[in-house]
């Protein structure tokens, strides 16, 4: 697993913050459940959203990898919600992906972290950016308390090492 703190210009940040912070909220308002995965908690991004491309010409700097955005969307963990540990392979629903990252657009909640099968426990800071395989390696969050987390997730594929 590999992260990048001060990932992005904060701009993008607020603004995506800000994005799905009125979906969600937009949502809920309308009778959508608190807790339910969808329609509340996800908003899709379209692949020529300019977040996609920021996070992928930095992934492909730092790490050195050529990557294809299967898909994207902001994500809400509302207060109260977690999530077991799963895989993004057939049965994770999610089979096209290599790896998967995070960017993480806010840290004002309590525990949260992200964690995985094999020990690793990473405290969501805001404008940090992981990347691991998602596909091979169990991961979850952690209960949110205090205030709702919010991220953007990227799923990668066709992901070629130089």
């Amino acid at each position: 697993m590999f992260f990048i703190d001060n990932a992005v210009d904060p701009y993008y940040i607020y603004e995506y913050y800000n994005k799905i912070n009125k979906y969600f909220h937009e949502k809920v308002s309308q009778g959508a459940s608190y807790t339910d995965f969808y329609p509340a908690r996800n908003m899709a991004l379209d692949k020529d959203d300019k977040i996609i491309k920021i996070v992928q010409d930095l992934l492909e700097s730092k790490l050195r990898i050529k990557l294809t955005c299967h898909d994207a969307e902001l994500q809400t963990w509302p207060i109260g919600v977690d999530s077991a540990l799963h895989v993004h392979g057939k049965e994770g629903g999610r089979p096209e992906g290599d790896y998967n990252s995070l960017l993480y657009l806010n840290d004002n909640f309590e525990e949260g972290e992200f964690y995985t099968g094999h020990g690793v426990t990473l405290k969501p800071k805001k404008n940090r950016l992981t990347f691991f395989d998602g596909k091979n390696i169990p991961h979850g969050v952690k209960k949110v308390h205090g205030h709702h987390r919010y991220t953007a997730i990227f799923w990668w594929t066709n992901t070629k090492h130089e």
